[in-house]
This record gives C-alpha cells, sequence and structure tokens, in this order.
C-alpha cells in the first residue's frame, strides 16, 4: 500500500530472516528501482533503517530488489606506496572493495621488484577482489587463486595480506599468505597480527589461517608490505601507531611510508594501507 500510494508498482513483497538478520525483498518494475522512496518505504514499514544490498533484472519489465538492514558501522581508508628506488615498477599492489556488508583490504607483494613482481602481485590482487564481488568466501578464493598461479609455466607467487571486516557486527578476519605482520589500534592498546603460511602461487595447497578478531568504533587497521616491516621493523611501528594521535587513516599511513623512506634499511617497494572504523550516526 506504501509503495502503490508512491506510483511504484510492486507485484510481490517477501519479509524474511536469513542468520537471524532480516531482510526485505521487492518484486517491482524495473522502471522503479532507482526511485529514493524504496529504502524509506521499507525502514518505515519494517521499522528499522533498511538499504538496498542488490537488484536483480528479470525480465524488462521486472526486477528484484533486496534491501537489508543499515551497518553498524562503515570505515574510512588511507593508501600510501613507493617502489624501490632501483626499480622501475612498484612491486606491490593494494586495493580496498566493498562487497555486502564487508571491507576487503589487501596488500600482494609480487616477490622480487620490477616488472615481473607488478605482473604477479595486481594478476593476483585482481583475481581476489574479482571473486570476492562474486560472492565467494575466503577459502574458494584464496584456493583458485593460488591453484591458477602455481599452475602456471612461469614461477609467479605473491605475499597475500588482507583483513575482511563485517560493517555489521565488528567482525575482523586476518588472512596471510607470506606477508608481514599486521597492527590493530584500538582505544588503549595496539596489537600485533602474525601470520605463518606461505605465499601465494608456490605451491598447489600452500594452506590458509584465518586468525578471527572483532573491531569497534575508532579503532584502526594497519597493514604493510614486507619493505616497510624492513625498513623499520615490526615493533617500532606498533608502537609508532600507538603513540601517534593521528586520526585521519591517510595521514597515518603518509606518515609511516615517509617513515620507512627515510630509514637506511629502505631497500624494496613500500606499501602501508590503514583503515578506521566510525559508528554510522
Amino acid at each position: 500500500d506504501e509503495l502503490t500510494v508512491r506510483n511504484v508498482i510492486c507485484s510481490d513483497a517477501i519479509v524474511y530472516a536469513d542468520g537471524g538478520e532480516m531482510k526485505v525483498s521487492l518484486v517491482i518494475r524495473t522502471s522503479d528501482k532507482d526511485k529514493r522512496t524504496l529504502g524509506k518505504v521499507v525502514s518505515k514499514v519494517v521499522g528499522m533503517k533498511m538499504v538496498l544490498d542488490s537488484c536483480r533484472i528479470q525480465d524488462k519489465d521486472w526486477c528484484v530488489a533486496d534491501f537489508v538492514a543499515e551497518p553498524k558501522y562503515d570505515m574510512v581508508f588511507g593508501e600510501a606506496s613507493v617502489k624501490k628506488n632501483s626499480s622501475d615498477r612498484n612491486g606491490d599492489s593494494q586495493g580496498v572493495i566493498y562487497v555486502k556488508g564487508k571491507y576487503v583490504m589487501a596488500i600482494c607483494d609480487g616477490m622480487g621488484s620490477g616488472e615481473d613482481a607488478e605482473r604477479s602481485s595486481s594478476s593476483a590482487i585482481g583475481m581476489i577482489e574479482s571473486m570476492y564481488r562474486a560472492g565467494f568466501n575466503h577459502d574458494l578464493v584464496l584456493e583458485t587463486v593460488n591453484k591458477l598461479l602455481s599452475g602456471r609455466d612461469e614461477e609467479t607467487y605473491s605475499a597475500v595480506d588482507m583483513a575482511v571486516i563485517d560493517m555489521k557486527c565488528g567482525s575482523l578476519d586476518i588472512i596471510k599468505l607470506g606477508a608481514c605482520e599486521g597492527v590493530i589500534r584500538r582505544r588503549e592498546s595496539v596489537e600485533i597480527i602474525e601470520g605463518n603460511a606461505l605465499p601465494i602461487g608456490i605451491i598447489g595447497d600452500a594452506g590458509m589461517k584465518v586468525v578471527s578478531k572483532t573491531v569497534d568504533e575508532n579503532d584502526t587497521v594497519v597493514l604493510f608490505s614486507d619493505g616497510v616491516a624492513d625498513a623499520l621493523g615490526v615493533d617500532f611501528i606498533a608502537d609508532y601507531v600507538e603513540k601517534n594521535d593521528v586520526t585521519n587513516p591517510q595521514k597515518l599511513a603518509n606518515v609511516i611510508l615517509e617513515t620507512a623512506r627515510r630509514s637506511e634499511n629502505a631497500a624494496d617497494d613500500m606499501t602501508v594501507l590503514a583503515g578506521r572504523m566510525f559508528r554510522r550516526v
């Protein structure tokens, strides 16, 4: 009734629970799918803030609009990267994507430097991002990418460092394949996250360990490639992140990278990726 009053034609409305989370699916005219009033009506009727999660076109006339509860959290990010002084290419690749209520932060560090390392890391992170967007889980994503890289004729492998953060509940999955430690800055402490699996692409079944944590408002997740870790040391980075009062993740990434560049131990491609949680109003 609420939709009809607003000139939105809806043939079916389904309200259901998926893992305890309320969801709403509307079968509406394709011509109505971009109307802002959809989310407002759904939120009003079910009594909570709902947002559009996906829209599936059925045919030229009808589509299915899926709504989910608005996430509790959101994040802002910063990234900084620089190539090795003697190299013409940066062997590190990094990215942040948002998929179905989760952010995926990732750094892929191609072994070595230059063009080969760049090709290896960009290929790995491209496949990882595409498979997450397609809705696959951690295990299948990394297993598939690992087998594709290890099956190539040339030697192609990369260290993979990922953080997958759920905006609905603040759960955090850290996945490290040959990557150095990461850091989580909380309100009154800093935690170092370690990993011990082989880099991706070396063998067909490298194994994977997922470290699960929780994060909350104002917590900051910091990932960095081994070029940064070798230049500064992980303990130094953790101590610096804990004592530094910078809250902007872009400024934090810039400061860490610039400090690493000035170190006498700087000898590799370097990348810093930082993400800070905040609670939606």
